[in-house]
């Protein structure tokens, strides 16, 4: 966990100093539909991945991390798509 933390930070500053954007959006969020096409089953695969975590465990922690994964999962698909299509609008490149 702490490895993934010091991964993140270090991505994080490398974009930041690349002369990316600040914001989390531009750092987490695909930003075209081509990449979109990936991400979807991705996230929808680690969701399902989810539900039978949840599933093989009937209660305690392991069954909250299931159900965890999936919301998760579900939220990062459709703010990705979200995304995306306010880019779409507003007519970004």
């Amino acid at each position: 966990m702490r490895l993934a933390a010091i991964a993140l930070g270090f991505l994080r500053l490398k974009h930041r100093l690349d002369g990316g954007p600040s914001g989390w959006g531009a750092f987490l969020l695909v930003d075209d539909m081509k990449h979109l096409t990936f991400v979807i089953p991705l996230f929808a695969v680690i969701g399902l991945v989810g539900l039978f975590i949840a599933h093989a465990w009937e209660g305690g922690a392991m069954h909250a991390a299931g159900i965890g994964l999936f919301v998760v999962s579900g939220v990062i698909v459709f703010l990705d798509i979200k995304h995306v299509f306010d880019r779409i609008d507003s007519g970004a490149p």
